[in-house]
């Protein structure tokens, strides 16, 4: 793709980023790379909030397991259940 950015040192910055600003390569290349950034963003969302989603559902196992095996949850049933998701890791 040709760049229709003319590189001229004699310019004064503000100038050279007018022309940047105002040049259609320039645009297209911005929106190109804007719109790729927030599909990244998208779909690193969905990744974590499916691996959060994950260890949340584990996580429930776990504390079902516990409670169907000595009853009520306390705190030290829960802290072992926190204990044996980090194991996961």
């Amino acid at each position: 793709m040709p760049n229709n950015i003319e590189v001229n040192p004699d310019k004064k910055p503000e100038d050279r980023e007018l022309n940047m600003r105002l040049s259609p390569a320039f645009a297209e290349r911005l929106e190109k790379a804007i719109r790729s950034g927030r599909q990244d963003d998208i779909q690193r969302g969905i990744r974590l909030g499916l691996l959060l989603g994950k260890r949340r559902g584990y996580l429930e196992m776990i504390k079902n397991l516990l409670v169907f095996r000595f009853g009520e949850l306390d705190s030290k049933l829960e802290i072992i259940a926190e204990e044996i998701m980090e194991l996961e890791d």
